[in-house]
């Protein structure tokens, strides 16, 4: 089963029981926030404070918590920003847009744009930011313009951004490091004030409205979809990371809401779900054929007998079965091994002890394991139990990559594997510090504005903080451009449209840049090759990955 640690402890939490049946909505994406984490302090899970379960939020020195001034004391909260005469969250006499669906039917898993080519129609990128006020001027411009409420959400002098903040505690309790702690009760207000000073949105003043929910279970995600979509009737939703499931469909496919999520998924739910779904990691197909074409290139493959093993659960199997599996066919290496574990996790995890024990008898030396860091442990475990030493590879399909997904790894095993990966990892503290540092100087600002106090508590809860800052604004302005791009008419159908007109964006630190296309719906152009070291050297931590191949560009 689990860790002995961690289903111990998440036993004792529940009572012995209901494990199992909630394991598959963990799948390790877990956060794109605290992924900023790792980029700015080099560490994850740094700060051992408790977090508040109804907000995320650290209870310690500089976090607010659940009786603290202005915390999220329920779990939806209104979240205006510092600005005089902000309007509230009642969103009075929002009628639904009319403008037709803009979106072109692609077939699911179609490419998007070639790697550094110009997205068709999309105007130049945005130019680095250094300072100044961040925004596009709204199509049309805003003096005399006549507003109404042009769709849900939006009203004659506000916008209703939902915000979605995941809840850690059990994962935390069970041993698993995913360590976010941070406090967007000072976050969001940050960002709403620095919004509605500079103009606001589509000449309007946002406001944000948090719902928090529970990283393992699928069905209290979709009660948040249908509390943002249905009760709420927010115009968008963000999130700050571990919405990993098909609860995003939910949200984007069946409420027809824009939704811009790190949580990366099959190619395919982005075409079903266009022009509302948006990620800012690689689409799990293009993880895979990426990181199979550079170990085809490097000769990773030669010599070696492959095996795979995966999880047959929705957001997983088919982009295995529809790329991986085909990309590795294509490099003319036929795995020796393919095991496809149940959808239904206690069967998944059952089976586990027996694909080790059936890849360790075939002679499997180099495995690729796309499943979540539950099942890699297991897996790791196992086959370490086994006097079992194969080779392993993995990458960002599920932020294989960074620090924190390896926390509970036995560190023999997995020393030394290689990792592709789209962000800037396996870099020191101090080179991440200096990487975007005209954005982080700039996000940093917008925070120092709303809380003249700066970030609080000791270096790490001062680094999380500051990563979870810098890594919502990025999600933040990335809406709001192409909300100004719309203009006054602003209407859901428009924002996908222009969404897809944003060519390069430059305000993130989890990428060099990200490009959206018309129906390119992930970020990243750029690769990148880590090798994980059990030990500490060259200015690391032990259990940490160094970067090995610095950034280049994306095969597919």
């Amino acid at each position: 089963m689990l860790p002995t640690r961690a289903q111990r402890e998440l036993d004792a939490r529940r009572g012995g029981s209901g494990l199992v049946q909630r394991l598959q909505a963990i799948p390790a994406t877990l956060l794109a926030i605290p992924i900023a984490v790792v980029l700015v302090a080099g560490l994850v899970g740094a700060t051992s404070a408790d977090e508040d379960p109804a907000t995320g939020a650290a209870v310690s020195a500089g976090a607010l918590g659940a009786s603290g001034p202005g915390a999220l004391g329920s779990s939806t909260t209104a979240v205006t920003g510092a600005v005089p005469g902000a309007p509230g969250d009642t969103i009075p006499g929002a009628t639904p847009g009319t403008t037709g669906d803009p979106g072109a039917g692609a077939a699911p898993g179609a490419p998007g744009p070639a790697v550094g080519a110009a997205v068709p129609g999309a105007p130049v990128g945005p130019a680095p930011v250094t300072g100044a006020g961040p925004l596009v001027v709204p199509a049309g411009g805003c003096d005399g313009a006549a507003l109404s409420a042009t769709d849900q959400g939006v009203s004659d002098t506000t916008i209703k951004v939902g915000f979605l903040i995941p809840n850690l505690n059990e994962l935390r309790a069970g041993g698993f490091n995913v360590g976010l702690a941070g406090d967007f009760t000072k976050i969001l207000p940050a960002w709403a004030k620095e919004l509605n000073d500079n103009g606001g949105v589509a000449c309007r003043k946002i406001t944000f409205v948090t719902d928090t929910f529970d990283v393992l279970d699928v069905d209290d995600m979709l009660r948040a979809c249908k509390k943002m979509v249905q009760d709420e009737k927010v115009f968008t939703v963000l999130a700050a990371g571990g919405y990993d499931s098909v609860a995003q469909l939910c949200i984007a496919k069946d409420g027809k809401t824009p939704f811009i999520n790190p949580d990366a998924q099959p190619a395919g739910w982005y075409a079903d779900a266009q022009p509302y779904l948006w990620t800012t990691f690689m689409t799990k197909d293009r993880m895979h054929r990426n990181h199979i074409r550079y170990l085809a290139e490097a000769g990773r493959f030669e010599g070696k007998t492959v095996g795979v093993i995966y999880h047959g659960i929705p957001n997983v199997a088919p982009s295995v079965e529809q790329a991986m599996l085909p990309e590795l066919k294509a490099a003319g290496v036929t795995p020796k091994v393919v095991i496809k574990l149940s959808s239904d996790s206690e069967q998944a995890l059952s089976q586990i002890n027996g694909a080790v024990l059936e890849m360790n008898r075939a002679g499997v030396d180099y495995v690729l394991f796309p499943m979540n860091l539950i099942f890699k442990t297991q897996f790791l475990q196992v086959a370490e139990g086994q006097q079992y030493f194969p080779s392993y590879t993995d990458s960002d399909h599920y932020f294989g990559c960074f620090d924190f997904t390896t926390s509970t790894y036995p560190s023999k095993p997995f020393d030394r594997t290689e990792c592709v990966t789209t962000g800037p990892q396996g870099q020191t503290r101090e080179q991440l510090l200096n990487f975007k540092k005209p954005f982080q100087d700039y996000a940093n600002a917008v925070y120092l504005r709303a809380n003249p106090q700066g970030y609080e508590g000791d270096q790490d809860a001062k680094d999380t903080q500051q990563a979870l800052h810098i890594g919502t604004g990025s999600s933040v302005l990335l809406w709001a451009e192409a909300a100004n791009r719309v203009g006054p008419q602003l209407t859901r159908p428009a924002w996908g449209e222009q969404m897809g007109r944003t060519g390069r964006f430059d305000k993130t630190i989890t990428a060099e840049f990200w490009t959206f296309g018309p129906q390119k719906w992930d970020g990243p152009d750029r690769l990148a090759v880590t090798r994980w070291h059990a030990e500490a050297g060259d200015g690391f931590p032990e259990r940490a990955f160094r970067l090995e191949r610095p950034y280049f560009n994306a095969y597919v």
